[in-house]
């Protein structure tokens, strides 16, 4: 858009010219209304939540802290057992096992071993699933 002076006697105002011909001069106001009654948005409708008592979140901590520790503890016991190696002749091993009464059952047989062995890591390793499942916040 450019300004020319006109020349056909307008008293020497310009008007705004385009490709050689007048055109006319239009003026847009723009208004802004700002309604503040209501909230923002991230707001409205959200309240923080209320946390419980302080002693039953101590609580909680508590037994998380207690699942973690039997955890930790089963985890240890299964690097145990699976470092545990039979030997090869079948008959340097020995399992032993003896009740609070002083009752004692041992035997040397490698194959019964080596199944209470399987037994031992299957019944941990779902011991540990049952924990992990228990830990939660």
């Amino acid at each position: 858009m450019s300004t020319q002076k006109s020349s056909n006697g307008t008293n020497g105002t310009a008007k705004p010219m385009q490709n050689g011909k007048h055109t006319a001069e239009t003026t847009t106001t723009l208004s802004v209304v700002k309604d503040d009654t209501k909230p923002a948005p991230s707001i409205q409708g959200k309240q923080p939540p209320e946390l419980p008592p302080v002693e039953d979140r101590i609580l909680k901590v508590s037994q998380l802290f207690s699942l973690v520790e039997k955890h930790e503890t089963l985890l240890e016991t299964k690097k145990k057992l699976k470092a545990f190696k039979l030997s090869t002749d079948g008959s340097r091993d020995t399992l032993r096992i003896q009740d609070s009464r002083g009752n004692e059952f041992t035997t040397s047989n490698s194959a019964v071993i080596a199944d209470v062995l399987e037994v031992l890591k299957t019944s941990l390793d779902k011991k540990i699933l049952e924990v992990e499942a228990q830990i939660k916040f």
